[in-house]
Formats: C-alpha cells, structure tokens, sequence
C-alpha cells in the first residue's frame, strides 16, 4: 500500500479513536473542530448546488473524464444531493449531540456518532461507486482503488477554481 494512503488511513483511524475515546475538555475541544469542519464541506456542497454553479459531484466527473454526458451530469446532480442530505442529518446529529445532550453523554449513539457518520459516508461513496459502475456500464470504472487514486489526483485548489467548459451538451442544468 502506498505510504500517502497509508498515512491518511492511519490520521483518519486516530481521530476517530481520539474523538471515541477522549473525554472532559479534549472531547469538546475534538467535537467542536469537528463542527467546524463539518459546517466547510456542507456549505461547499450545498454551495455547489445553487443555480449557475456545478455541483461538487459533477465537478470531479467532469475533471476525471471529459466525455462525461448529460445523463452522467444529471446522475451526479443527484449524487451531490444524496451527499447534502447525508451531511445535513450530520450537522443537524453533532450539534445536537453538543450542545444539546451534555447531560446525556452516556447515549451510546451520542458516543459514537463520529464513527457512525464516517460508516454513513463510507457507505454512501462505495455505493454510488457501485450504483454507477450497474448504471453506465459503457464506461471503464476500473476498482474502487483506480478511483480512490483517481479522486485523490484531483487538487482542492482546481475543484474550487472549476468552470465549466460552455457545450451544447452541457447547459445551466448540471
């Protein structure tokens, strides 16, 4: 396994197990950055779906294969959206679970709400992997880690600064 991959698994693993497994102070400090973080990637997200803007989803198809359709488009419309209401029932669950259940911090699932998140996300990326590869068989989808290399090739600095190629094909409804 690469190192880079190595390393990002091993930080992702030890945050996790710091913000299980933390308490007092540490675990607030823990669960309020993660808040914060939490709240950036929503608003990138539901940013990208505003009219004229292209949504996240479709940002990173379009980078990782110029002959994407508009069927393809419209897929990962929906994608991006599948991801908003996943990390809205997040944000909604860990501010909830900080502000309002101190008094309840022995709730198992306020106890391991960063862990079941980070299942539910896992869930919802392998998924749609999947989801797609049944739904536009025409395309070469290479293993799940072609696509995880293929992803992580992509800078942050490019999503951010994307625009759009103006085609016949690719309209104001992406």
């Amino acid at each position: 396994m690469p190192t880079k991959q190595l390393v990002s698994g091993t930080v992702i693993l030890s945050i996790l197990l710091l913000l299980n497994f933390s308490s007092g102070w540490l675990n607030w400090l823990l669960q309020l950055i993660t808040l914060m973080i939490l709240v950036i990637v929503y608003g990138l997200f539901a940013g990208s779906l505003l009219p004229n803007s292209t949504p996240l989803i479709s940002r990173y198809a379009i980078l990782m294969d110029k002959t994407i359709g508009q069927e393809e488009l419209n897929y990962t419309r929906k994608v991006t959206w599948a991801w908003v209401v996943l990390l809205t029932w997040i944000l909604f669950a860990k501010i909830d679970s900080l502000f309002f259940q101190q008094a309840c911090l022995e709730n198992q699932l306020t106890q391991h709400l960063d862990t079941l998140s980070f299942i539910g996300m896992t869930v919802l990326f392998l998924g749609e992997f999947y989801l797609r590869k049944q739904l536009f068989p025409h395309k070469d989808h290479g293993s799940i880690q072609d696509f995880v290399m293929a992803i992580s090739r992509i800078s942050l600095k490019t999503i951010w600064q994307f625009k759009p190629q103006h085609s016949p094909d690719r309209n104001n409804s992406v």
